[in-house]
């Protein structure tokens, strides 16, 4: 989500889940411990693994699109709870035998976790988080915060599928996690068996599969009454066969479904809203 909101050049500054690999019942988690296994460097191993791409279009199969160290986290790893979750679950055929970057439910790809320097980083990171997540004191107006998630890419069976699984796990965390000045915006991506333009087999490319408004709490005299309506909306982007997630950096033909999330993203700019990814 951080390269999106780059290229909208609407990212200011950096946040703790940006440029990571992650999902959302690990984000739930971090949060809901305040960053206690995220920071723990002694729970991270270093692993040498792959981006690849599978889809039988490709030549050969899989592609190794390239070749990276992780640095792993065992915590999250090795979390039963979590790794029953959907959000938590590895889309098929990747898998950690194979070396799959992205079958690590919780691992840095950019960062050495470990190291001193990048500790302070996430530091800093994470107390822009909190300032953001905080509710501000009384006689305040509260702010208005989206935060933005994008679902591993998973295939039309596999929503097909999961859909009502993936839609209660966004719920839980919209109503149970996120305080009450944060909207929520999730993006399903869904890899479709169709070459490239995917605009030949979905118009639209990106579908609104819920839209809700959370009414405006009830004033009281602690608080200020310019409250803001929240709100959650879950997209599904179908993409082409060829369309590779390499963690939301996108890569071979995503020049539409990129283009599409963009123009999205970018028409909440006159609400005056602060966006970032989880």
């Amino acid at each position: 989500m951080a390269g999106i909101l780059k290229r909208l050049n609407r990212k200011t500054e950096s946040y703790p889940f940006d440029w990571m690999v992650s999902r959302l019942s690990v984000v739930r988690d971090v949060i809901e411990t305040d960053f206690r296994f995220f920071m723990d460097k002694a729970l991270y191993t270093p692993k040498q693994t792959y981006t690849r791409h599978y889809h039988e279009g490709t030549n050969p199969v899989p592609m190794t699109i390239c070749k990276e160290t992780i640095y792993e986290n065992a915590h999250y790893q090795n979390h039963a709870a979590i790794k029953n979750t959907i959000t938590a679950r590895i889309p098929k055929p990747l898998s950690t035998e194979n070396g799959d970057t992205y079958a690590s439910i919780m691992a840095f790809n950019h960062r050495d976790i470990r190291t001193d320097e990048t500790q302070a980083y996430y530091e800093r990171c994470i107390a822009r988080f909190r300032e953001k997540f905080a509710t501000p004191p009384a006689g305040q107006p509260l702010p208005r915060v989206i935060g933005s998630y994008i679902h591993p890419t998973i295939t039309e069976e596999e929503y097909a599928e999961q859909k009502e699984q993936i839609h209660a796990e966004f719920r839980e965390f919209y109503e149970d996690v996120l305080p009450q000045h944060w909207s929520m915006i999730y993006f399903i991506m869904v890899r479709t068996t169709h070459p490239y333009p995917i605009t030949q087999y979905k118009d639209n490319v990106i579908e609104c599969v819920h839209d809700e408004n959370s009414p405006t709490p009830t004033p009281t005299p602690e608080r200020n009454t310019n409250i803001n309506i929240r709100y959650m909306k879950i997209y599904v982007v179908y993409t082409n066969r060829d369309f590779i997630d390499a963690g939301e950096i996108f890569m071979q033909n995503a020049y539409i479904e990129t283009d599409k999330m963009c123009d999205l993203l970018g028409g909440l700019r006159p609400l005056g809203e602060t966006t970032f990814p989880l």
